[in-house]
């Protein structure tokens, strides 16, 4: 008994020692940011349409996709969501209703019927404001053909729906979109981030965060050139501010979901990035271990001009019987690149695990012995091993 009281007064006082020098955010994350951080965080917390999810269940959504899918004429196959039975961290799937051969169209979408960087709001021109808001589109001057514009584009469009949500024809799909970042880009704590210090993952990440950054910086200056009133802004965004938070959800929505593609538009070449309705939630092969090249040729959207507008069609790579789960070769670089660098293991049982820092590395760090006490008992009583996440 004494021994248990002498183990807890030293592990009370540790805990105090080790508070004092590790702050409780380098553990937790919860995606709001604290004041005066000097490291770089992405907020992701408060979303301001998040009530589009409250006091629905995921029966609600569902039932409300598939009457989507079912009153939309761009399905040429029967299709219908339901639990995922191919991939353990997505929680619904597509199932096919009927056979399908490889090669057939599943889905066919005109670039004005995705969640499109080229600005086409065609999906509104019912509405009172549609002319209104494409005349304040084009004043923030996107006209520089590169990925980066793209993407911007793409987040805007994307965000739009989500604060134009009730009068979005897509309402049943945006309700498919994760309630919170799925990306572990955004969703890792400094302290795992910190594990990182000798492998080249870590860079990486401080990249791309600033990244994330920087394009809502861009926006903001876009904003700023474009001498918008706060009326102007007002009427484009439907609300007074967009959030950091708001940008950090549509920028890693787009890592997660988007397909970038070049092509000739009106004899002009662009780099348009889209996200398709309900075909993202196909289950994206983890086997794979091909060139990026060798992806673009093997993926399920093929460009398809019709009547000189540019569609996208939705391809069956291999053949389907009736309920089996459709699945597509990935066309997710930042998929790739996590893989490629070691980041993520495959394992047989098609659990994905994350390493935070490979075991011999992380055996070498030389941290102080009595925070190190606190970790590992945290991590072996709570987390599980120090270096591996599942």
């Amino acid at each position: 008994m004494r021994t248990y009281i002498i183990f807890s007064v030293f592990f009370f006082f540790t805990l105090i020692y080790a508070q004092n020098k590790v702050d409780s955010w380098d553990y937790v994350f919860n995606g709001t940011c604290p004041k005066n951080l000097s490291t770089i965080c992405l907020p992701f917390a408060n979303l301001s349409f998040s009530y589009i999810w409250e006091d629905h269940s995921e029966e609600q959504i569902i039932s409300e996709a598939n009457d989507f899918i079912n009153s939309n004429v761009n399905f040429k196959k029967k299709i219908h969501i339901e639990k995922s039975r191919a991939w353990f961290d997505k929680s619904l799937g597509l199932f096919v209703d009927e056979k399908v051969n490889i090669n057939e169209t599943l889905v066919s979408f005109l670039i004005n019927e995705t969640y499109s960087s080229e600005f086409d709001f065609s999906l509104f021109k019912d509405k009172p404001y549609y002319e209104r808001d494409m005349q304040l589109l084009e004043r923030l001057n996107f006209t520089e053909p590169d990925s980066t514009n793209s993407l911007v584009r793409l987040a805007i469009m994307l965000l739009y729906h989500f604060y134009h949500f009730e009068d979005s024809p897509y309402k049943a799909d945006l309700r498919l979109f994760p309630k919170k970042p799925v990306a572990p880009l955004v969703l890792l704590t400094n302290y795992e981030i910190s594990l990182l210090t000798k492998d080249e993952a870590q860079n990486f990440i401080w990249d791309l965060r600033r990244f994330y950054l920087d394009t809502y910086y861009y926006l903001s200056q876009k904003l700023r050139d474009a001498n918008f009133t706060e009326q102007d802004f007002t009427d484009l965004f439907n609300r007074t501010e967009v959030k950091t938070s708001e940008w950090t959800y549509a920028f890693s929505t787009i890592y997660a979901f988007s397909t970038l593609s070049e092509s000739v538009i009106n004899g002009t070449k662009k780099e348009v990035s889209f996200i398709a309705p309900i075909m993202r939630l196909s289950v994206q092969s983890k086997d794979e271990e091909k060139t990026n090249d060798e992806i673009r040729k093997l993926m399920n959207w093929q460009d398809n001009m019709l009547d000189e507008n540019w569609a996208f069609d939705f391809k069956a790579t291999n053949k389907l019987l009736k309920n089996d789960e459709i699945t597509t070769d990935s066309g997710n670089e930042m998929y790739l690149i996590w893989l490629n660098m070691g980041y993520l293991l495959k394992r047989p049982d098609n659990c994905i695990t994350i390493n935070l820092v490979p075991k011999e590395v992380e055996e070498t760090f030389h941290l102080p012995g009595k925070i190190l006490f606190i970790i590992y008992f945290i991590d072996n009583f709570f987390r599980g091993p120090l270096y591996e996440s599942s």
